[in-house]
This record gives structure tokens, sequence and C-alpha cells, in this order.
């Protein structure tokens, strides 16, 4: 069930909330635990193709969450700022909502790393992918929806 934004005057249009998508720089990934819980994790990203690439370890609580329930969203936050006098932030947001799944394909899991690689470094990452890639999982979500919102106040 989608909601419309509260603050009609503030939601971006999808093609302004992908490029929040696109430049930031890392995101917070909600998801359901097996016992029900709530569970945020934030982490390094990168948007591309309407596909959220995320990675980490093949084992452990986010892994567990994903096979779980693949239902996910992932909030990226551009920029936030007090403004001074106005009991407000000056802000810019975007929420991708979609599936999430465990990569099993060597040829994405790859681009994927080099893709992360590119965003957050300058090193070549040849090396560093192989030497890791077997203890490196992938998690790709699927964007389905999304969403943006805006305060430019001063």
């Amino acid at each position: 069930m989608e909601y419309p934004t509260r603050r009609a005057e503030r939601a971006l249009s999808r093609g302004q909330a992908e490029q929040i998508l696109q430049k930031g720089e890392y995101g917070f990934l909600a998801l359901r635990a097996p016992d029900g819980a709530a569970y945020g994790v934030p982490l390094n990203y990168v948007f591309s193709d309407r596909k959220i690439y995320l990675h980490g370890a093949t084992q452990g609580k986010k892994i567990d969450c994903v096979n779980f329930d693949d239902r996910v969203s992932f909030t990226v936050v551009a920029h936030s700022r007090y403004v001074e006098g106005k009991f407000t932030t000056n802000y810019e947001c975007a929420m991708a909502f979609g599936r999430a799944r465990v990569s099993r394909d060597d040829e994405e899991r790859r681009t994927a790393l080099k893709t992360l690689c590119a965003k957050y470094s300058d090193e070549d990452p040849d090396g560093f992918i192989e030497k890791a890639f077997n203890r490196t999982a992938v998690i790709v979500i699927d964007v389905e929806s999304v969403s943006g919102k805006a305060n430019p106040a001063t």
C-alpha cells in the first residue's frame, strides 16, 4: 500500500528522487527479521538501472532478513541542515521500495562490486574483488517504486 506524501508541495518527481539515489553517499536499508522485528542498517550502495546494489558478508542478520522477507525499503538523505530560527530543516531525501535478493550470478556480482568500488575508491578494484569474492555477498534490490521529498527552507 502506497501512501501519498502528506506535504504534497514538498514531493519530488520520480526523476528527482532517482537523482538523489544516484548521488547519495550511503543509505539505510529497512528489513523485517525472522523474529518479526524491524531491522535497519546503514550501507554503502550503488543505484543503477532501477536496481540498488549492496555488499556484505555471506552470512548474518542482513542475509537472514532478505531470505525471510524480500520486501524492503531503502532511504537516502542527500543533505539535512537545521534552519536557525525557523524550527525546520532544509533537506532532500528519497525512498526506494522493492524486492531484495542475494545474487547468485557471478557476473552480476562482479559488475556490482566493480561499480561499488568505482563509486567509493580511485583504486583498481580487480585484485581486491578477486581476493574477497568468495566471502562477499551482493544484495540486489529490484526497485518497484521511488518517492522523494525536499524542503528548500532557508
